[in-house]
């Protein structure tokens, strides 16, 4: 029987073994398992083992959050943002990070030195169990700064100095503390020396090097890839040489097209236990079992226009525009307040938000639309009559003229990339455009292959509602300077202040310097009526508390969405 019975368990063993739904993730105990679902999951496939796939030029991958929130998870930062703090990674003792400002050599006036462990006691390795060095982090700083994301105004190459194999210091020309430093270091993914110094040899990065060729092993981050290579799912199990031991066991993501049905798979089919970047209309009732929140999101909806259109060039024309446009109220009554008032092109969160800028309509004017809106479209009417070659003809002022020529317009916006609920707040914007005289024809729904051809294309829109992403410390220099490089500019906008103050902001290294200018740029860009600015939607979250604790609440992030994924409880840590 003994002999049987041991057979019996070989057998079992082998099946296990060579099973492949242990690729799968029922190895892994669900209730220590965070399970989701996205659009894309063959990340190597799209490149973005590279951690800064996401910060391309390329717009369809810009910000990608299917990227960023992989990347949270596999990679791992060289800085670490925690209670508002920046806290160094890959050492175990703050001290171990210093700057000198004194008893340094002209002119090098500031010098920060990092000091690895090297007794082994507590490595930090990558996936692959190699140590990370000096060698390791030195050249991912040299990556950040050859892929655009450190200014090489600041951080010098030939400053970053290898002191030691577990040591190595950044010298500057300027004077910085520590803050400030590690502050300008936090964009920066750990990558290993072996794989990415080619890459930055010569201070070039080659737009050639194959991201595909390299393994699946080599990032640093809390999590590591048992299967990263399925186009219908991705596992990765957690990483137990990561100083900060991740309670989850492991991560699936799994496929599925259309993100309307990723609360589906979550409340009614169970297949997930965590559901993220949620449209509202897509989600109804939860279940007791179901939390759910919501984040403010980065991308800014507005209406842009056509400055190849005479009519557009004119500032008061587009003031009149912004004062028919009551964006608190079709906050509230159209999208149901699931949507942010913004004033510029930067949401809330953003250090460049101008706190100082008010919306469109003053609270008296807002007064007036709201309790005889046929009064206040006249009285816009006499404003508009006050501008030079316009004018009205037909009975009751029903027709705008510019010029001595109709005013009519295209009001176009990308169908695929709006809610219901959207369409709906424009539906009083245009009925708005048609009583103020402007002739409208059926609005022109595009999809995500028209938009471009219609944005090359001037003759082919006049307003477009569209949407801009200017990330946390990112600029809004490539959607609104003159002759943008990267075609961002489609509307063709142009204001020399603001060109000076976007040149400026490039070459600006004080912080709070930088942050005063990108106000300034907030408030031109509303004073100026550059684009009316709307409002950026909530993207909405939910998970199984049965699964998932909800104290992890607190770590949710907007950016990508997982900040500090190694601290995330499932129920079962809680007891």
């Amino acid at each position: 029987m003994k002999t049987t019975n041991l057979n019996y368990l070989y057998i079992f063993f082998i099946v296990i073994i060579f099973n492949p739904k242990q690729l799968s993730g029922q190895d892994l105990a669900r209730d220590s398992l965070l399970i989701y679902h996205e659009v894309i999951v063959r990340i190597g496939e799209h490149g973005s083992f590279d951690p800064y796939y996401a910060f391309t030029k390329d717009l369809e991958k810009k910000n990608h959050p299917i990227y960023k929130r992989f990347f949270a998870l596999y990679h791992e930062t060289l800085i670490e943002k925690a209670r508002n703090q920046q806290i160094p990674n890959f050492v175990h003792n703050r001290e171990n990070v210093f700057v000198k400002i004194s008893g340094l050599v002209d002119p090098i006036r500031s010098k920060i030195v990092f000091i690895l462990p090297d007794d082994f006691e507590e490595p930090w390795q990558f996936h692959n169990g190699n140590m990370i060095t000096a060698d390791d982090l030195i050249t991912s700083i040299k990556y950040a700064i050859c892929k655009g994301l450190l200014s090489d105004k600041i951080f010098n190459n030939d400053l970053i100095i290898k002191e030691g194999d577990y040591k190595f210091s950044i010298s500057f020309n300027l004077e910085f503390n520590r803050e400030i430093i590690l502050r300008y270091l936090e964009k920066v993914y750990v990558v290993p020396h072996d794989y990415f110094a080619a890459y930055v040899v010569d201070e070039k990065c080659s737009e050639n090097y194959s991201i595909q060729e390299r393994p699946y092993d080599i990032a640093a981050g809390p999590f590591k890839c048992k299967d990263c290579e399925s186009p219908e799912k991705i596992l990765l199990v957690r990483n137990n040489q990561y100083p900060r031991r991740p309670f989850a066991s492991g991560i699936a993501i799994k496929k599925a097209s259309m993100k309307s049905d990723h609360y589906g798979l979550l409340v009614t089919d169970g297949e997930s236990n965590i559901a993220m970047d949620l449209p509202a209309g897509t989600m109804f009732a939860p279940p007791d079992n179901i939390y759910q929140n919501r984040i403010e999101g980065w991308k800014v909806k507005a209406l842009f226009f056509d400055y190849t259109n005479p009519i557009f060039q004119i500032k008061e024309f587009r003031k009149i525009i912004s004062k028919i446009i009551d964006v608190e109220k079709y906050i509230r009554q159209k999208l149901d307040n699931q949507a942010n008032l913004v004033t510029g092109p930067y949401t809330t969160l953003h250090i460049g938000n101008n706190p100082d800028v008010k919306e469109y309509l003053t609270s008296e004017e807002s007064a007036r639309f709201r309790k005889n809106k046929t009064n206040y479209i006249e009285s816009i009417k006499d404003e508009i009559e006050k501008i030079d070659q316009f004018n009205y003809k037909g009975k009751g002022r029903k027709e705008l003229y510019y010029n001595n020529q109709k005013v009519k317009i295209i009001f176009s916006y990308n169908r695929q990339r709006m809610t219901k609920k959207e369409k709906d707040a424009l539906d009083p914007i245009i009925q708005n455009l048609k009583g103020i005289g402007i002739l409208i024809p059926k609005p022109a729904e595009q999809n995500d292959q028209t938009i471009k051809h219609i944005k090359s294309n001037p003759k082919k829109w006049d307003i477009l509602y569209d949407e801009i992403e200017i990330q946390l410390k990112d600029s809004a220099s490539e959607y609104f300077m003159t002759f943008n490089s990267e075609n961002l500019n489609y509307h063709k906008y142009s204001h020399s202040r603001l060109d000076e103050l976007f040149t400026r902001e490039k070459t600006t290294l004080d912080p709070g310097t930088l942050n005063n200018i990108k106000r300034e740029i907030h408030k031109i860009l509303h004073d100026d009526y550059a684009a009316i600015f709307l409002w950026t939607m909530y993207n909405y979250y939910a998970f199984d508390k049965d699964y998932i604790s909800s104290r992890n609440n607190h770590l949710i992030n907007s950016v990508n969405f997982f900040t500090t994924p190694e601290r995330w409880k499932m129920v079962r840590d809680e007891y």
